[in-house]
């Protein structure tokens, strides 16, 4: 007689079950577009998200709204899905500022820091920075305007705060300092009873051209800052760039560890920079890449004595993308938003796009997909920035025609949606024949 006896191999959680675990992210964007107010405003020239994502400042240094290129920022805050500008625009002092060239908000996005590099408080272009908080109704500035050393400083440049606001380092690319014409310095200011007051010396270029303060990213408690010099001609050929980081040693700036140089002639390494909260993780530009104006992205971290680069360069995409021009990392360093403002992507020339990837102890890899410009020449990703979970990411195009009319700009927020699911994938049934 034959038996034939089935026997169907189930798996069971402990030993049996084989589950693949699968994962897919993708970034969605959050509300609309926030479109720039006229034509020719250039809306989303610079962004700066609070560290929830909830609050964005949105520079268009190109606005009219106190005089042709006055400049003006606005601030959005995120409402149950819609950006809703809180308080009125904060317009440039005069025509020709530039106001919102450079912005930077607080981490609970209270207070807000504005650079007008072309503002002539000091002579022409010396240029000046001044800081904004919310008192729930409007926006009332803190101190004086924190003018630039001297006529063509371009002082405002860039600004980075401190996470609480009350400490800022601004960025004068064009300041002559002590090492000769534009080699470019950086100051530090924290607010003392509402008094601007500078924190220690200024920080000087190494050397004439080198653009030091194109740059700058402040730790979150301010005490530790990262300054691009991108012409810096350093030990790697002319206009290879470099970055310093510097931290505040009992009222002196000291420069932890050495210089980290641009990796060939002509890379213009420094023309970003992004520090992490603990001022451990610094991630560095280098927009032109000699050659292919493809760009690249390294990323430091400080091992106590020296800036040890992590994983391989994070290279742009194609020639020209440009990639590299504005970077941004989460507050742990462990994610970073790249804008690559040439790309072509799938919208056309020079549409733009940003790629986002994350540190998993031994490389960098991509978190979900490209994120492209709308059009072509929208530049999107002219600037960018992180929230700090690194979850949310604001993208600036300045050069979007949006709904107001020629390079009027726009910003757009996305959040990433990571799923996790799982798949059971069980063994096939085995028969077992046995005859007796």
């Amino acid at each position: 007689m034959k038996r034939f006896i089935s026997i169907i191999l189930l798996v069971n959680v402990f030993l049996l079950t084989i589950v693949k675990i699968g994962y897919c992210s993708d970034w969605n964007q959050l509300g609309a577009d926030i479109d720039g107010e006229a034509f020719d405003d250039r809306s989303g020239w610079f962004v700066s998200l609070s560290s929830d994502g909830s609050i964005i400042a949105i520079g268009a240094p190109y606005n009219d709204g106190n005089g042709t290129y006055s400049g003006h920022v606005r601030v959005y805050k995120n409402v149950s899905g819609t950006w809703t500008q809180i308080g009125q625009d904060i317009d440039g002092e005069a025509a020709n500022d530039l106001s919102g060239r450079s912005v930077c908000l607080s981490a609970d996005g209270s207070i807000v820091a504005i650079g007008a590099n072309q503002n002539n408080g000091n002579g022409t272009y010396s240029g000046h920075v001044r800081i904004y908080k919310w008192n729930g109704s409007s926006w009332n500035q803190q101190g004086a305007d924190i003018d630039g050393e001297a006529a063509s400083d371009y002082s405002g440049w860039l600004v980075s705060l401190s996470a609480d606001g009350s400490v800022v380092a601004i960025g004068a690319h064009f300041n002559d300092g002590i090492n000769g014409e534009d080699s470019g310095h950086v100051r530090v200011y924290k607010n003392v009873s509402n008094t601007w007051t500078q924190v220690g010396s200024d920080i000087d270029g190494e050397a004439a051209y080198d653009s030091s303060g194109y740059s700058v990213s402040l730790n979150s408690d301010g005490a530790i800052v990262a300054i691009g010099a991108y012409a810096n001609d350093g030990v790697n050929g002319s206009n290879s760039g470099h970055v310093r980081v510097y931290k505040n040693v009992s009222g002196t700036w000291t420069q932890m560890g050495q210089d980290i140089d641009g990796e060939a002639e002509r890379d213009y390494s420094g023309q970003s920079v992004s520090i992490s909260a603990d001022g451990s993780i610094v991630a560095v530009g280098a927009d032109v890449e000699v050659g292919s104006y493809s760009g690249h992205v390294k990323v430091y971290k400080w091992n106590g004595s020296s800036w040890n680069q992590l994983g391989n360069n994070i290279v742009g995409e194609a020639a020209n993308d440009f990639s590299g021009r504005s970077v941004s990392l989460s507050a742990d360093g462990s994610i970073v938003a790249i804008g690559a403002l040439g790309n072509d992507g799938v919208n056309g020339s020079n549409s733009g796009h940003v790629r986002i990837y994350k540190w998993n102890g031994s490389s960098w890899n991509q978190l979900g997909a490209d994120i492209d410009g709308e059009a072509a020449d929208d530049n999107s990703g002219h600037s960018v920035s992180l929230s700090a979970n690194g979850l949310i990411l604001a993208i600036g195009a300045p050069y979007n025609d949006g709904i107001n009319g020629s390079n009027s700009g726009h910003v757009r927020v996305f959040e990433i949606e990571i799923n996790k699911f799982p798949w059971p994938m069980f063994l096939p049934a085995i028969t077992i024949n046995t005859q007796h």
